[in-house]
């Protein structure tokens, strides 16, 4: 079993970094995911590390793999 979140890697040049933007739970790590949104769907975000905005579409989300459950103050977007 394993923590799996929805995630999106910021696309700015040399950033790169992973923002979880949904709890999927905690579940087995090889299982099929489908995300919960329609592809029309679009978010705007700021990246934490390098501070630029972007927008978001259901292509731009990944499954990733984390050890730890969301804390206390997690959010999902959507």
């Amino acid at each position: 079993m394993a923590h799996m979140y929805w995630a999106a890697c910021c696309p700015t040049l040399g950033c790169g970094r992973f923002e979880c933007v949904k709890y999927i739970g905690n579940v087995n790590p090889t299982s099929v995911f489908t995300l919960p949104i329609g592809g029309e769907e679009r978010f705007d975000a700021n990246c934490p590390q390098c501070g630029n905005t972007h927008t978001y579409e259901a292509a731009s989300f990944a499954p990733i793999r984390q050890d730890q459950p969301p804390d206390d103050g997690f959010a999902d977007w959507f």
